[in-house]
Order: structure tokens, then C-alpha cells, then sequence
């Protein structure tokens, strides 16, 4: 039988399944509220729970070398309470006891708080992220100090050296640019945040104009719209973050940081197309050629083949003006340049010759199942939603896969000889390597074509 042109389907206890026409009935609705505040809510009549989204602009790229790792801290202290919960126990104990639960996170370009809800206590937990969002007491900066600069030292070594091999290799590739600073920033850098910078930074970004809320679940749309108005009816407007692009990458470069382990780190980085950029599609489905799942090629080829380390995995990272595609893996010191070997000849191989049509249909057919799997998922909703709506690339998931589907072989293969490029190029090894294997390193590095 042969498969539908409109994608992989297939029938479960008789009944017929089609990813494309499922994701097409997704239709979220978004709204600027008249308080500001953009917010995406989607209805998910078979989900069990509602989350509770809010994204912004944030993180290292709107920071400077004197503020790095306040968006970290500051994100840190909005869950030390509020004037209704006033220390972090009341707060917690306040979602806790309603079924919910709290997350935040600090990226590079962004951050986002969240709250998990169950359905029948929607009003209250939403009542209760708009008073963390809008009005931290900002309490007990002494004792969240402490708890932070705990996971900073988890990056240096016995010296006070940093050692973390994903905040130095995009230092390394963005030189003294804000994408290269450390998102914790340093030890330093903390004993000087108090309250006065912190209800700044919070002044600046967390505002209507720079933050998109996105909603999914078993929600009635009109209900939590009018919810997020009451609210949020006091948000001030502000402005929308904004920041300069980095300079044109102008590598290749190679750095070793000398640390004691068994096994040393090494980070293959080339600087990558943002996500208003049009190869950025390109690029996402390279990914998904290169590492996505132990049959594609890099863990065949590294692992399967060779054997040459544990594990080895790749990511692409999309602000949006520039990117990070990078390679990761650990390996004892005497396999370490053979490692990079196949690593740079799986970036060349694919801009010279391009994916097999057999490797690309399978990546397409991939992407088209995970865009299916988010129809069960509420936090993969919010997520997908909030940021291509903040960073203004929003697509629905059916176009996003009308993009990834139209490529070719040698689509993608004239992307990736853009993307490899020399110039681009930023290694890193972290661990104990001889003068001897630094040297072959660094030769990989400059004869790479």
C-alpha cells in the first residue's frame, strides 16, 4: 500500500489517523488584550491540565558585561513571593495546594514562567502567576544569592576558573558580543545585584510590550482571555526589548581549557542562521539529518561505527538575528581529534553531497510525527507558540511543515555548504590533552573546508 502524499498515516484499533489533518483543526487564537499584552490561547478539549505561559525578552542578550546573570537572579526572586504570599514556602504552598506547579527559565534570548494547572483551578492559579509576574516582594536576596552562586560554581573548577563547556564555547563564537556571556553570569557579577537592579531589570522587561502569554488546555477561550485582562489590567506597556546583532563570525578558532577528568568535553560550534532568516528551516531539518534519534548519522558514524565515545548529540539554537548549530561530546583525551574528524566530515560530506533521499524523507516524516505529538501536550504548545510569537516568526505547526517538506536534496545541501563554513567555526575542548593531540586539533581546525 502506498503511503498518502499527504503524509504518514495510519490506522489504530480501526480508526484513521492523519497527522496533517489534525494539526490543521489546530487553530489557536491570539489576541493583543487591551492591556498590551499578546496572548495565544489554545483549546485542547482531550488535555487534562492548562498551562499557563509567559514568555519574554530576556537573558544575556539584553544584558552587558557589568549587569550578566541578572535576568538568571532576577528570575531566581520572582518565586520568593508576593504581597498576598510574602516569602517563597507561602507562595509554593499557595500553587501546591491548588494542584499547580511553578517553573521558570533564563535562555540566552529569553525567559519564561510558568504555572501547571489542573482545568478546575484555571481562575485562581492564573490570578496567582499575574501577581509573580507583576509584583515580586523581592525578599531574601541574601539567601537566593547563596542558592545561585551554588550552581555557578557547578561551572569552575578548584581555581575559580570556569570549566563549562557550553558557557565557553559561546564565548568562543561570539567573542565579547552579549549571546557570548554566561547566563548565570559570575560569582562577581552577583554580589553586586540588590534590590535597586533588580526592580530595574524587572522595570525594563517585564512589561506587556515585551512578553507573550500563551494558554493550552481544556480552556473556554473567551474565559481566559477576560481572565488575563483582569489580571493584567495594571501591566505597564513598556517597550520590546531590543538588541544589536553580533559582527559577521571570523573564525575558525580553537581553544583548550585545561581541567582535570577522565574524559575531555569537546564542543563543535559553527555560527548558524537566525530564526528571521530564510535558511533557518534549512538549517532545523540539517539537525534533524545529522541527530535526531540513534539511526542518523552522527551517532552512527561516532558510536555505532567507531566507538569512539559514549554518546555524541547536536543542537541549533535560533536567536533571532544569528544561531549556534553545535556538535557535543566526551571522550577520553587520545580519541578526542578522531572524534572531531567525523564530526567535520559529517558537516562537510552534507554540503558537498547533500542527504540521501531516503535520509530526508525519513527526517520530514519525523518532523511531521513530533508536530503531531505536541497535539498531546500542552507545555510543547505554549512553548512552540509564545516564542515564534515573541521572536515575530510565528507559524502554525501545518505551515511549519509545508516549509521542512518542500525541500530537496540539493536544497539542502547548498544550505549546509552556507552553513560550514570555515569562518564560522569555533572548537573547544575542555580536559587534559596533550601538546601533542592539541596540535592535531588545532591542524583540523585550520585545514577544515
Amino acid at each position: 500500500m502506498a503511503e498518502s502524499p499527504r503524509g504518514p498515516r495510519a490506522k489504530v484499533a480501526g480508526v484513521d489517523h492523519d497527522p496533517l489533518a489534525a494539526l490543521s483543526h489546530l487553530q489557536p487564537h491570539v489576541e493583543q488584550l487591551p492591556c498590551g499584552l499578546t496572548v495565544v490561547a489554545i483549546e485542547l478539549p482531550t488535555a487534562h491540565r492548562v498551562l499557563i505561559d509567559t514568555h519574554l525578552r530576556v537573558g544575556a542578550r539584553y544584558e552587558t558585561n557589568e549587569t550578566s546573570g541578572i535576568s538568571h537572579f532576577l528570575e531566581h526572586m520572582l518565586y520568593r513571593g508576593t504581597p498576598a504570599h510574602p516569602s517563597a514556602q507561602e507562595l509554593a504552598l499557595a500553587v501546591e495546594s491548588k494542584g499547580g506547579m511553578l517553573l521558570a527559565a533564563t535562555a540566552t534570548d529569553s525567559g519564561s514562567l510558568t504555572v501547571s494547572s489542573p482545568p478546575g483551578n484555571f481562575a485562581e492559579l492564573l490570578a496567582l502567576h499575574a501577581q509573580v509576574f507583576q509584583y515580586p516582594v523581592l525578599s531574601g536576596i541574601d539567601v537566593e544569592r547563596g542558592i545561585v552562586s551554588q550552581e555557578i560554581l557547578e561551572g569552575l573548577d578548584e581555581n575559580g576558573r570556569s570549566v563549562d563547556p557550553d558557557n565557553l564555547i559561546r564565548a568562543l563564537a561570539f567573542l565579547d558580543h552579549p549571546l557570548g556571556l554566561p547566563i548565570t553570569g559570575t560569582l562577581a557579577h552577583l554580589e553586586r545585584f540588590d534590590r535597586d537592579m533588580l526592580t530595574a531589570h524587572h522595570g525594563k522587561h517585564y512589561t506587556a510590550q515585551n512578553a507573550v502569554m500563551a494558554i493550552a488546555g481544556p480552556i473556554d477561550i473567551g474565559f481566559a482571555l477576560e481572565g488575563v485582562q483582569q489580571h493584567f489590567s495594571n501591566l505597564p506597556q513598556g517597550e520590546l526589548a531590543r538588541a544589536q546583532a553580533p559582527a559577521p563570525a571570523s573564525g575558525p578558532r580553537f581553544s583548550y581549557v585545561k581541567d582535570s577528568g577522565s574524559q575531555t568535553a569537546l564542543r563543535v560550534a559553527f555560527r548558524a542562521p537566525g530564526l528571521q532568516s530564510e535558511d533557518e528551516p534549512a538549517v532545523d531539518l540539517i539537525l534533524r539529518l545529522i541527530d535526531d534519534g540513534m539511526s542518523t548519522e552522527l551517532y552512527r558514524r561516532v558510536c555505532d561505527n567507531l566507538g569512539l565515545c559514549y554518546d555524541v548529540s547536536a543542537s541549533y539554537e535560533a536567536y533571532s538575528d544569528s544561531g549556534l548549530f553545535e556538535f557535543r561530546a566526551e571522550t577520553t583525551p587520545d580519541r578526542m581529534a578522531a572524534v572531531l574528524r567525523e564530526i567535520l566530515g559529517i558537516a562537510s560530506d552534507l554540503g558537498k553531497r547533500g542527504p540521501s533521499a531516503e535520509a530526508l524523507r525519513k527526517a520530514q516524516q519525523r518532523h511531521l510525527w513530533q508536530l503531531y505529538e505536541m497535539l498531546d501536550s500542552p507545555e510543547s504548545l505554549t512553548n512552540y507558540f509564545a516564542l515564534g510569537t515573541l521572536h515575530q516568526v510565528q507559524r502554525s505547526p501545518i505551515q511549519r511543515q509545508a516549509q521542512l517538506a518542500h525541500f530537496d536534496a540539493p536544497a539542502i545541501a547548498a544550505a549546509a555548504s552556507r552553513l560550514f563554513q570555515p569562518q564560522q567555526l569555533s572548537v573547544l575542548a575542555v580536559g587534559t590533552l596533550s601538546r601533542r593531540e592539541q596540535e592535531a586539533i588545532a591542524k583540523q581546525v585550520a585545514d577544515f573546508r
